[in-house]
């Protein structure tokens, strides 16, 4: 398993580092952390060979090799360079300048220089590095704590110690993001987002993807997120372009909001998916829960009996109309809804005649005696509409 270096300056433990350069390359990956000290030391490099340095290698150095010479520091950052290692964290007990040129490759490589502080032991550094990445590697097992978020019931403490298994770097303010593709998104697709979120996702935000089903969850935290956050959450719908649906949910402070948050990006994704690829009415790259209206009341009391017998008891005398006529009064009504119930911009999104539109609304006041002009009317027919659209989908998780 890897982290990012983004991801690892995420931890509390690691937030005392400084940067020196290669800002751009914080999207690599570490998988291993090592030591380089004496290896490049030119009176010990014939008793040691130093190949145990491999890709995605996070290297601490203390600068030993270069404690006589400071000019062989470039030597050792261009020899990790070539060995596609992570970044390097210098704990510079012997005071050497790091010369300009230094910083300059490195920012041309993507390569991430950092400073630690001298009172930092390595072995603790090294110690919490895979501790780092042994608690992201456990979000392998995401769909199983998610399950149980989404559909057991938690006390909170809980429900705060299964929020930091999916994302154990949780922050002061986080939200959730359900992505669902048109068919499926396979684990790789879900790599490719958190390769992408690597990359543009600001500094200082803490994530992971969390696949689930045919989709994925991107969990997203900040220590405080902008006030104005549409910046962000257009970045966040750049990220999956495989997804034909993105549902966003409400910034939540407490842990134990967790699996709210979940929740509240499913069913944002669900009616952006209904909207994009039943209806075909939205162009929008992303629906966010405060936008779902009514919604927000049906989607978590569907499952409720009487909401079915509700919808049934309008509805039906429409469908069985349409079952023996071959008629479209039930699409018709659920198109109008789609459009607030404006029958000029059901017309326009559709290219019907508001006379043909009109015809049919008319048979589904004779059939039910709802008549869609007349608000106390149209409250009934929609809430029906929206009952049947949400229990007659199979929508895919």
């Amino acid at each position: 398993m890897t982290i990012s270096m983004n991801e690892l300056l995420c931890f509390d433990y690691f937030k005392g580092l400084r940067l020196l350069a290669g800002r751009d390359g914080l999207s690599r990956p570490v998988s291993i952390c090592g030591m380089l000290d004496y290896e490049l030391d030119p009176r010990l490099n014939k008793k040691f060979v130093y190949t145990n340095f491999k890709p995605y290698t996070l290297t601490l150095s203390s600068l030993f090799f270069a404690k006589d010479n400071p000019f062989q520091i470039m030597d050792a950052v261009k020899y990790l360079v070539s060995q596609e290692a992570s970044g390097l964290i210098i704990k510079n007990v012997f005071r050497l300048p790091i010369h300009e040129s230094i910083l300059r490759y490195a920012d041309y490589k993507n390569f991430p220089l950092f400073l630690m502080d001298d009172s930092v032991m390595f072995e603790d550094v090294i110690i919490q590095v895979f501790q780092c990445i042994n608690a992201v590697s456990s979000a392998a097992s995401a769909e199983t704590v998610l399950d149980r978020l989404l559909y057991q019931e938690t006390d909170p403490s809980e429900k705060e110690m299964l929020a930091r298994q999916l994302l154990p770097s949780l922050r002061n303010q986080y939200f959730s993001v359900h992505l669902r593709p048109e068919t499926s998104l396979s684990l790789d697709g879900a790599a490719q987002i958190k390769a992408n979120a690597a990359r543009i996702l600001p500094a200082g935000t803490s994530y992971t993807v969390a696949h689930y089903r045919r989709g994925a969850f991107l969990f997203l935290s900040q220590d405080s997120f902008p006030s104005a956050a549409e910046e962000l959450f257009a970045a966040v719908a750049g990220l999956a372009e495989s997804c034909c649906s993105i549902g966003m949910g409400m910034i939540h402070f407490k842990p134990e909001e967790f699996d709210t948050a979940i929740k509240e990006s499913l069913y944002a994704s669900t009616i952006h998916y209904l909207e994009n690829t039943r209806f075909h009415l939205q162009n929008v790259p992303y629906l966010r829960y405060g936008d779902l209206g009514i919604y927000r009341a049906l989607l978590p009391a569907l499952a409720h009996p009487a909401l079915a017998a509700y919808s049934r008891q309008i509805l039906e005398p429409i469908a069985e109309f349409d079952a023996e006529n071959r008629g479209k009064l039930m699409e018709t009504l659920l198109l109008l809804v789609q459009c607030g119930g404006d029958l000029h911009l059901l017309a326009r999104k559709t290219g019907q005649h508001e006379n043909t539109i009109r015809y049919r609304l008319n048979k589904v006041l004779a059939l039910t005696g709802l008549q869609y002009q007349k608000p106390a009317h149209y409250e009934e027919l929609a809430l029906a509409a929206r009952i049947f659209l949400l229990s007659q989908e199979n929508l895919p998780l």
